[in-house]
């Protein structure tokens, strides 16, 4: 006795499930990790670890993200008072106080690096490139931006210097620098950021950023002095 064949609509029925096993479950894994991720996000912002309040930063096309020019937020801490965050119409870290603020006269000294140039959970006025100008008398320019690499230091160096001619560049000489500059993602208080980097073997080349951030979008602010809750959480997704 032969089999009988299955009619043409069970086929179909047959096969549309087959298909829809794995694309099921690709979709519950995916809203899974990503609820996971909201969850730390969430969590994270609820919490006294470290941050930006404020808009300061944005995504850039080449450097991945960079200051917003005559922007001011505060720099979060767990301890202590936060730290204000002003910058001037260049995208520099400038004092809050105006009696501080260095001049645009020469001679005037650019000072390029990350986190150690820029002065993370210092005042602007106690950062090594503002003592420096005023130990030797001279305007400084701080040019510094939290989780920078040599890719970015390079890319800026090309831009700032020949549009402010400045009289000395001081270059953050540190070895994490190299590190950062052959990845395509840089460090931050929120995760990694998107991060332009050398390629190549013979002739190297800088990559722009993959793709631009959508993180400085985000209303954090929104939510750092609400009820948590599920109602709050529900929102913040």
């Amino acid at each position: 006795m032969s089999k009988q064949k299955p009619s043409t609509k069970k086929s179909i029925f047959f096969h549309i499930v087959l298909l829809l096993i794995p694309i099921t479950t690709l979709v519950l894994t995916y809203l899974a990790y990503t609820t996971f991720r909201t969850v730390q996000f969430y969590n994270y912002v609820k919490s006294d670890q470290r941050g930006w309040s404020g808009q300061v930063h944005q995504a850039h096309k080449e450097l991945g993200y960079a200051p917003i020019p005559n922007s001011h937020g505060w720099e979060i801490l767990p301890l202590g008072p936060d730290i204000p965050v002003p910058y001037d119409k260049d995208g520099f870290r400038i004092p809050v106080d105006e009696k501080l603020k260095t001049t645009n006269n020469h001679p005037f000294a650019l000072t390029l690096g990350c986190s150690f140039t820029y002065g993370a959970a210092t005042h602007a006025e106690n950062t090594f490139p503002y003592l420096i100008g005023a130990d030797f008398g001279v305007s400084t320019k701080n040019a510094g931006v939290c989780s920078y690499g040599l890719s970015q230091m390079v890319l800026i160096a090309k831009l700032l210097i020949p549009r402010h001619k400045p009289d000395y560049v001081i270059v953050q000489y540190s070895p994490w620098l190299v590190k950062r500059a052959i990845q395509p993602f840089a460090p931050s208080y929120y995760g990694k950021l998107p991060n332009p980097y050398y390629f190549g073997e013979s002739a190297l080349g800088i990559a722009p950023a993959v793709f631009q951030t959508k993180v400085f979008d985000l209303p954090i602010d929104n939510y750092r002095n609400t009820q948590k809750g599920v109602s709050d959480f529900f929102f913040f997704r």
